[in-house]
């Protein structure tokens, strides 16, 4: 499991965020693109009021989805030709006009910036919010805190629960077992939940329970028991003329969110331990008989092309699936989860925390495909 912050430092940045959030809501007519050396959007009041903010790479794109200017075009119009992308951003703005919501928070450095450019049916459900209604539930002598961060796009906690174990079987045809020498014999799983939440539309709410193996720390994350709530609500205009853009406020949906955050408390119990638990584990079993029996690299192809793994990575967990010596859907997945500790980015080591849990639900045809390749 990769390293983040430590939980005091993941409040602390998360409380620095939140009061330093300051949400808008405005028609595209009230907005104007600018690249004055970085791409800006300038919020028009009907007063001549202006307020103008630099856009993250996330807001750029957003901007792109919803002038349905493709991701990639985006990203070379901001490189190359920053003014093009204002002037197409613009043109859409002005006859294609939508309502939307306009984040902003500012950096360590008190800089201002917009982070985020949804729809105007966005529900904010926030991490400073979610902390305070989770916390106590993990905030246990049974529970550890492995690893937590908070990044551009999402918040994390995953936890683990130290009362409930399982010895994994041995591998009967493995005679010499050391232990740290890979995925072969004896390993104790403890059941673990990840935690989080997108303040900026990259993702809902989420609590999605998982393995954590104990003598290499290696996550598995498994969606298909993930609980999940969107961040969809009413429309946040009240009526307001569409040439002008307010601050946004929440206050009217605290009461609903309170409902939310009291259902995620339920789920973080429910899910630690338990049936949840039994599921996984025999997945977790079924998944040594589960063996790779053509070529190991093409096998390694075929799950990078399914996957969307890019060379650096098929590299990197081929060495470990090697050093593990375990060639099965259970060495696959293991091989993946302990490669994502390698990955700097907080983000995609916890997307092939998820990876690691696919493989092993694969359906029996799409494993065979990796299986048998030659």
């Amino acid at each position: 499991m990769k390293q983040g912050k430590s939980i005091n430092d993941l409040v602390r940045e998360v409380k620095r965020q939140s009061d330093s959030k300051v949400d808008y809501t405005a028609n595209t007519r009230a907005l104007d693109a600018d690249a004055n050396g970085v791409v800006c959007l300038t919020l028009k009041g009907r007063d001549g009021h202006t307020d103008r903010f630099p856009l993250s790479k996330i807001a750029l794109r957003q901007v792109g989805d919803r002038t349905g200017i493709p991701a990639k075009y985006v990203d070379r119009m901001v490189k190359d030709s920053p003014d093009l992308f204002a002037t197409n951003v613009n043109h859409w703005f002005q006859n294609e006009p939508k309502d939307q919501m306009v984040r902003t928070i500012e950096d360590p450095n008190n800089q201002r910036y917009v982070r985020a450019f949804l729809s105007n049916r966005y529900r904010p459900l926030d991490n400073f919010d979610m902390l305070d209604a989770v916390l106590p539930h993990i905030n246990k002598e049974n529970i550890t805190i492995e690893s937590c961060d908070v990044t551009e796009s999402k918040m994390y906690i995953k936890a683990v629960d130290n009362n409930v174990s399982f010895e994994m079987p041995r591998d009967p045809n493995l005679k010499d077992y050391k232990w740290g020498q890979g995925h072969h014999a004896v390993d104790v799983v403890k059941p673990a939940i990840t935690l989080g939440n997108s303040e900026v539309g990259l993702s809902s709410v989420f609590c999605i329970p998982g393995i954590w193996t104990q003598e290499c720390t290696n996550l598995a994350t498994f969606k298909s028991n993930a609980i999940r709530k969107y961040h969809v609500g009413r429309d946040t205009r009240g009526g307001e003329e569409y040439d002008h853009y307010g601050i946004y406020s929440d206050k009217s949906n605290r009461l609903s969110d309170a409902a939310v955050w009291s259902k995620m408390a339920d789920l973080v119990n429910a899910s630690l331990g338990g049936k949840v638990f039994d599921i996984i584990v025999e997945k977790l079993k079924a998944s040594r008989e589960r063996e790779i029996t053509g070529s190991v690299e093409k096998a390694m192809d075929c799950f990078a092309e399914k996957f969307k793994v890019n060379v650096e990575e098929r590299s990197g967990i081929l060495t470990h699936l090697i050093k593990g010596g375990n060639l099965s859907a259970y060495g696959l997945h293991s091989a993946v989860t302990r490669f994502s500790q390698d990955v700097p980015d907080y983000d995609r080591a916890s997307e092939l925390e998820q990876t690691g849990a696919d493989v092993i639900e694969l359906p029996k045809n799409d494993w065979q495909a990796i299986a048998v390749a030659v």
